[in-house]
């Protein structure tokens, strides 16, 4: 439930950093390679609830801009920006492929 309170202020503030230094990819490997990182250091930490919440709560600032961002790189990418909808719904099929076994 923390995710989208963080996200109202992370998501806005990871765009402007990516717009503003230019740099949209790097902003967008290092979400992900932070987001990973701090999720997965979770496992080290079950003991203490006050460094759970902290690394959650962390991992969510970093986390929450990973789909906007790679949105926005998505769009970048594309000649032509109708077909947008064309790599969403790919992408759409693709995770429910992948999901669908677990």
């Amino acid at each position: 439930a923390i995710r989208p309170f963080v996200g109202i202020v992370s998501m806005p503030a990871w765009g402007f950093v990516a717009d503003r230094f230019g740099a949209q990819k790097a902003v967008l490997l290092l979400n992900i390679i932070c987001a990973v990182t701090l999720r997965l250091s979770l496992l080290a930490v079950t003991e203490n609830q006050i460094m759970l919440v902290v690394f959650l709560l962390l991992s969510d600032v970093f986390g929450s801009a990973v789909e906007p961002s790679m949105d926005a790189t998505v769009l970048e990418l594309l000649p032509d920006p109708g077909q947008y909808g064309r790599q969403r719904l790919w992408g759409a099929i693709g995770w429910g492929w992948v999901g669908a076994p677990l």
